[in-house]
């Protein structure tokens, strides 16, 4: 490759990344155990039943509640402002919050038929436990693996190792890509460039352009822009080295990638 190609791509030596020595880190291929047994136990959801339950109330059982009439004048409407509390019924996913949190905790033990008190404005109103349904899960068997219908896999091992193989392979993914951006920072801190103020400028002026154009999506200033990026990390000292990243990668990744080492 001739010497002006070469000053035209501004990069006068790609660092030898062979030379590189990793950090084992960045190898490690390790797979969460209990990520796993949770991954494994999931399989059982996919087949549970919601029953009817006369025991005591436990978190995560759907609650229907029997509204008691509200008194004359008063629209029942519950402090969070969620729905009207008025005669008839209500439904609550005990412990999700979706109605109030603190009284959803106050049901746990409680059984059908025992009377409860809403919460409201200015004071609690009446009503009856009416029905409480639970989510059972099966037992998870060999039986149920067969039907999540996976070929060649029949069992709970065989599930779990398939399970494990497809972890490995995410890990190993996610790994490749950790590993590719060490090597671009390295190449990029080793390797010697011309002179790339001209880049950079162009760099700056496209990012400029970028601010100006998310600040009038949000309705804000540029300069109220500015701060927000500045807030988040992107400061000038940060910038430039991004954008010297992405000179280099337009300058230099095709020889990383193909092997052909700068002498």
């Amino acid at each position: 490759m001739g010497e002006n190609d070469m000053e035209n791509r501004k990069l006068m030596k790609l660092y030898d990344f062979r030379s590189f020595k990793l950090p084992e880190k960045l190898l490690e291929i390790t797979v969460d155990t209990e990520r796993l047994d949770k991954a494994v136990a999931e399989a059982a959801g996919r087949f549970l039943t919601i029953e009817m339950t006369d025991g005591g109330i436990k978190e995560g059982d759907f609650v229907v509640v029997e509204t008691a009439p509200a008194d004359e004048g008063d629209n029942g409407a519950d402090y969070r402002d969620r729905a009207e509390i008025v005669p008839g019924h209500i439904q609550v996913n005990v412990g999700k919050g979706f109605y109030d949190f603190k009284w959803e905790q106050s049901l746990v033990g409680k059984k059908t038929g025992e009377q409860v008190m809403l919460p409201k404005r200015g004071k609690n109103q009446p009503g009856t436990i009416m029905q409480v349904k639970r989510r059972v899960y099966p037992e998870l068997t060999d039986d149920i693996i067969k039907q999540l219908s996976i070929e060649g896999i029949n069992t709970i091992p065989e599930y779990r190792a398939y399970l494990k193989q497809e972890m490995i392979s995410e890990e190993k993914m996610r790994k490749s890509g950790g590993v590719n951006a060490w090597v671009l920072k390295e190449l990029t801190r080793s390797s010697v460039f011309g002179d790339l103020n001209e880049e950079i400028t162009a760099f700056k002026e496209e990012f400029k352009e970028e601010v100006r154009e998310r600040a009038e999506r949000f309705q804000m200033s540029y300069e109220e822009m500015k701060k927000q990026y500045i807030e988040m990390g992107a400061t000038e000292e940060v910038l430039k080295e991004c954008f010297t990243y992405e000179i280099y990668q337009k300058t230099a990744y095709a020889d990383y990638l193909n092997g052909r080492i700068q002498e």
